[in-house]
């Protein structure tokens, strides 16, 4: 069996595909599309792995490089600003990020309400921010969290804010709104076909971000549930 081929980040945020086995048995076709072992089957033609050599390259392996590139084209390190992003409170007010998190810790909530793990993990999301998201001796508001939707309408965005807590809603029509998605690699499964699949987890997902808009602590909530938001520090990290 071959060694699977590494991926490494490259120039622009391209995906770089370096052949691990470069001058032994070729990986075949048959062996891409499902026959059983790494070994050239009978009459069949191999061809190495390369998304860079176009037409000698597996129809199927190409269609999964080219998703994988389009997603980490635009996404990778670097500072964001989101000072001036628009968002929502719960009484429809708007304002910018800047203002509505002064003095205060952010984190991302991204989530579809098509999600069954969303509607489930979003009250107990809602629960840990009203117990704990307020400083008790200083009455003082310490955190925030804005909501970057996965629904796939403006529609059905707006009624699945409606039913969180109170915090803020990245507006919709915003191009951050994916490329948040992208910079931090969360999204929905149902979201890979325009996303890529280049992603370390689905929704939902959270992350605290800093004034810079990079990421701080990240929270596996998809996996580990409400128990990974004990990551999030409440008392550092203000805007």
């Amino acid at each position: 069996r071959l060694p699977a081929p590494s991926v490494v980040r490259g120039w622009g945020g391209a995906m770089l595909m370096r052949e691990k086995v470069m001058a032994r048995a070729p990986v075949t076709a048959h062996s891409l599309t499902g026959g059983r072992g790494g070994g050239r089957g009978r009459g069949q033609a191999s061809s190495r792995f390369s998304p860079v050599r176009g037409m000698g390259s597996p129809p199927a392996f190409m269609a999964l490089a080219c998703l994988s590139m389009a997603a980490a084209s635009t996404g990778g390190e670097g500072s964001m600003n989101l000072h001036d992003a628009m968002v929502v409170d719960q009484d429809g007010h708007k304002m910018r990020l800047e203002d509505a998190a002064k003095g205060r810790t952010v984190g991302l909530y991204f989530a579809g309400e098509w999600c069954p793990m969303c509607r489930s993990f979003t009250p107990k999301l809602k629960e840990f921010f009203n117990e704990k998201a307020q400083d008790k001796q200083t009455g003082n508001q310490r955190a925030t969290i804005v909501f970057v939707s996965s629904d796939f309408s403006k529609e059905a965005a707006d009624s699945h804010f409606r039913n969180q807590g109170n915090w803020l809603y990245l507006d919709y029509d915003s191009p951050l709104r994916q490329q948040l998605k992208q910079k931090f690699r969360i999204w929905g499964g149902m979201e890979s076909s325009s996303l890529g699949f280049d992603r370390r987890s689905g929704i939902p997902g959270m992350v605290v971000i800093g004034r810079d808009g990079n990421e701080i602590t990240y929270m596996n909530t998809e996996s580990k549930g409400v128990k990974a938001l004990e990551a999030w520090n409440l008392d550092s990290n203000a805007w």
